[in-house]
């Protein structure tokens, strides 16, 4: 909710979003209903259910959908091949929540794609699950408050289908297309001049990044922070 407040209070009329990997695209209507449609969003998957799913669920004027790979295109299961993703035009928000994870641990390659995307004043959000130096304690934390709601055996299976910890067997395989923090942090600065971390919980983490300190300051005047027992530090930060 701070996020998709801060991102409406920031941006002015025919502002233009783009969200990686949105699923069915929620967050992008959300966003284009929310600003009356101020903001125009696209929202990109390379996954058929996932535009289905968009096009038959609520409708907003100004959301689109677009069935394309961010990067570099790729064959799917069915061996068809999905295009990579070539707009007209720059965008004032590129966003990513939990997508660059499973991609791989090629993240610049994915930090120069988005700034590529973005308008030369824009605003590039990313939330990551990275790896960080104390990464068993922060899951270890945050196992023994899961266990309020589900099974050790469910939460087992849930490790497996991930493969954040132990063996890949083949779910997401996320631990190994991870990065650790201090390099996702040095390569936001490598790209962008102002960098700040608005979201910390666990081994979870939210940076802005922007050659505009306006748009910086706009962004983390509007989010609503609310501190919780999970941040491992003080927000926001300012990445130096």
């Amino acid at each position: 909710l701070g996020k998709m407040n801060a991102i409406v209070q920031s941006h002015p009329q025919n502002a233009k979003m783009l969200d990686i990997a949105s699923s069915e695209g929620s967050l992008g209507k959300t966003i284009t209903e929310a600003s009356g449609g101020r903001i125009q969003t696209t929202n990109l998957d390379p996954q058929e259910q996932m535009i289905k799913t968009f096009n038959t669920k609520s409708q907003v004027p100004g959301a689109e959908s677009i069935s394309a790979a961010f990067g570099t295109s790729f064959e799917d299961e069915k061996g068809q091949t999905v295009p990579k993703f070539a707009p007209s035009h720059s965008y004032d928000v590129v966003h990513e929540s939990m997508a660059f994870q499973f991609f791989g641990p090629e993240r610049e390659e994915h930090i120069v794609e988005a700034k590529r995307l973005l308008a030369p004043d824009g605003i590039f959000l990313s939330e990551e699950k990275v790896r960080t130096d104390n990464e068993t304690e922060n899951e270890t934390q945050k196992d023994v408050w899961k266990a309020q709601y589900h099974t050790p055996e469910a939460l087992q299976r849930k490790q497996k289908q991930v493969g954040f910890q132990g063996e890949n067997t083949g779910g997401g395989g996320m631990m190994d297309k991870m990065v650790h923090q201090d390099i996702l942090e040095s390569l936001l600065k490598k790209y962008f001049k102002y960098v700040v971390q608005y979201w910390s919980s666990g081994n979870f983490k939210g940076y802005a990044a922007s050659d505009s300190k306006d748009k910086i300051d706009a962004y983390i005047n509007n989010y609503e922070f609310e501190p919780h027992d999970f941040e491992t530090e003080q927000i926001p930060r300012s990445i130096d």
